[in-house]
């Protein structure tokens, strides 16, 4: 926009009109848009003398919105007024702010309104012209894609999924051209996360598992060194060391809402952890051996603890400590998996076993026998398939419905020590696993080939966990104590620039 100020006075960010196409006298006057200059009016046929351009070397213009903005900004809205009538300038048309408050109060359909009737700088000359003047270089398409996506994430925010996705489709009509029909789409693989863009050792000992928050602005880590690291995505620094542990932590979780944070423990203690404070707010039971893993119901009420400890080895419990229901399993729980619709609950015993219980009725429903040890789990998103990892180098779909495996991912090593496998990318397209030689492995899901094979961590890759809101993001870790963020040269050089415009603004 041509309008210079930005006003924030008492108006709730929208600045008042002074002239509204009248002088002070009450003659009629030209109409001016964004703080174009009125011409002067005349009188008993003689003209009233304009005053010189420059005023102190300065222009006059620029000088006097200058001071507008600073009465209005004070609130000193009479004496901004006089100012405006006066000189014949205005801090903004009536037009741009009326876009101003539309914008700011959500009111989108009258935003696109007003942004329908704009015109280029270049096409409105010494014409009459209220609507909203762009600035040179500015794109109508752009300005209507940042209001739709700023609506889509508030309907988000409000948990209003099914008008989210109403105007999910329209931004991305804005955002995209229609692909050529003659020929076949091939993404450019300078886009696929395969570099190191950075390399975090601040744990002192083994890393056994990273997981990112589910809004993608968070990475937990955890390991032998008994701490739980939370860093901020994507400066990468820490945010929190949960250092309140006795042994190796082995599992954690976060709450869907990625406020609380589940820390399972070799210690033989589950801790519940406030991620706003980074202080623990309930130390549960204590078991009689290691707690395994843990989940979140979805309504981030309660949660679910597995352990070794056969007494106790599934357990639902609620943010005081206090136990809601004991499934009384007879298996050890390794670990365990929640669909995101809340309907399977996937628990892996210690040999070669899941075990499928209904979880909305807490009612047992299967046990699959996958022929082999198994180290991991992992749902997806559409709550149908469950990624079991393996020890002879093995990963499987199945199918929770059918209750069989359909396609099985090879080419990493297994071997005697936890290594799990995740799925991710964009629409969950890809199976990717650490491997005990140290190397990533990465599959196409549907067609189960290995596309890519990483070197990453020495002796062994013990983890994977792929940004749910970015798709060219994932981290992993391993037995040589380091975290590497894996990303692409177009992800590094966009951090840069933002890094050193946050530089420029200090």
């Amino acid at each position: 926009m041509l309008a210079d100020a930005d006003g924030s006075g008492a108006t709730n960010g929208r600045s008042r009109s002074y002239a509204n196409g009248r002088s002070s006298q009450g003659l009629p006057i030209a109409a001016t848009t964004n703080g174009t200059p009125k011409s002067g009016s005349s009188k008993n046929g003689t003209s009233k003398p304009r005053p010189p351009e420059k005023y102190f070397n300065h222009d006059r213009e620029e000088v006097t919105r200058i001071l507008i903005q600073a009465l209005s900004d004070m609130g000193y809205h009479s004496a901004a007024q006089d100012v405006s009538e006066t000189s014949g300038y205005e801090l903004e048309s009536p037009t741009v702010a009326s876009f101003r408050t539309a914008i700011l109060e959500g009111d989108w359909a009258e935003a696109e309104e007003l942004l329908d009737v704009t015109v280029s700088s270049s096409e409105v000359g010494g014409s009459r012209n209220n609507g909203l003047v762009l600035a040179p270089g500015a794109d109508r398409t752009i300005m209507r894609f940042w209001i739709r996506q700023q609506k889509y994430l508030e309907l988000l925010e409000r948990k209003e999924h099914d008008k989210a996705l109403m105007v999910y489709p329209a931004i991305g009509a804005l955002n995209a051209e229609a692909p050529s029909l003659y020929s076949d789409h091939i993404c450019n693989p300078l886009d696929f996360p395969t570099e190191s863009v950075f390399e975090l050792d601040d744990h002192a000992g083994e890393v056994w598992q990273v997981v990112f928050s589910h809004d993608g602005t968070k990475l937990a880590s955890c390991g032998s060194d008994k701490q739980v690291i939370i860093w901020e995505v994507p400066s990468f620094k820490i945010l929190h060391s949960l250092k309140d542990h006795d042994d190796g932590v082995g599992n954690v979780a976060w709450s869907w809402d990625d406020s609380m944070l589940v820390t399972c423990c070799r210690d033989r203690y589950a801790r519940l952890w406030n991620i706003n404070t980074g202080r623990c707010r309930q130390l549960l039971y204590r078991y009689e051996e290691p707690v395994s893993s843990c989940v979140w119901a979805p309504d981030d009420k309660s949660f679910i603890i597995g352990s070794l400890d056969k007494v106790g080895s599934l357990v639902q419990w609620d943010l005081f400590a206090e136990k809601i229901h004991d499934w009384k399993g007879p298996q050890r729980v390794e670990e365990l998996a929640l669909s995101p619709d809340g309907r399977w609950l996937v628990a892996m015993d210690c040999e070669k076993h899941i075990h499928v219980y209904n979880f909305r009725t807490r009612e047992f429903a299967y046990k699959l026998d996958l022929k082999c040890r198994l180290t991991s789990l992992c749902i997806s998103q559409n709550s149908r398939h469950l990624l079991v990892n393996q020890t002879n180098g093995y990963a499987q779909l199945v199918d929770l419905v059918s209750r069989t495996p359909i396609l099985s991912y090879t080419g990493h090593i297994g071997g005697e020590f936890v290594i799990r496998a995740s799925l991710g990318g964009a629409d969950e397209m890809f199976v990717i696993a650490g491997s005990d030689d140290g190397f990533i492995n990465i599959w196409n899901k549907a067609t189960t080939n290995c596309i890519h094979r990483l070197p990453a961590h020495s002796p062994r890759c013990n983890s994977v966990s792929w940004c749910p809101t970015n798709p060219q993001l994932f981290a992993s870790c391993g037995d040589d104590g380091k975290i590497k963020i894996w990303s692409n040269d177009t992800w590094r050089r966009n951090q840069r620039q933002q890094a050193a415009i946050r530089g420029s603004n200090v």
